[in-house]
């Protein structure tokens, strides 16, 4: 008597399409329920002395950096003289503009506005890679 065997078969599909399922969901609480974190002074200052960290309302959306000439700001110091908050929305400014008295920086991760220039997104590299190899446990049954 001969014994068929059976097809090949996904028998880890329906776990895996929930293990994804699962791991969007938990991403997007997690991303809901963590307010933006922001360097701000509301007047200008020198930029690194501008250093208080705010927790932002879950309406603001990025960290905003306005850079202000030094001729403008009294005293007149030598280094940049900045004004940072959190911020509902943000248009930053042309990199090739010349002559722009107040160059605006906007970033949308906690607090990427030290410098008040637009840093790596490190967080959303830091999710995407666990998101995959947590995919990878899961698709290989481990």
């Amino acid at each position: 008597m001969r014994r068929e065997l059976p097809g090949p078969t996904a028998p880890h599909s329906e776990n895996y399409l929930w293990g994804v399922a699962l791991v969007v969901s938990l991403t997007g609480v997690i991303w809901k329920a963590h307010a933006l974190q922001c360097y701000t002074c509301l007047e200008p200052m020198s930029a690194p002395l501008c250093v208080t960290i705010s927790n932002c309302s879950t309406d603001d959306i990025v960290c905003k950096t306005v850079m202000y000439s030094r001729e403008e700001v009294y005293p007149f110091v030598g280094d940049s003289t900045v004004v940072k908050s959190c911020a509902q929305k943000c248009i930053p400014s042309d990199v090739d503009e010349i002559g722009s008295s107040r160059p605006t920086f906007c970033c949308n991760s906690d607090l990427c506005n030290l410098d008040g220039a637009v840093s790596i997104q490190i967080s959303y590299m830091v999710m995407g890679i666990s998101a995959s190899f947590l995919c990878v446990l899961l698709r290989t049954g481990l």
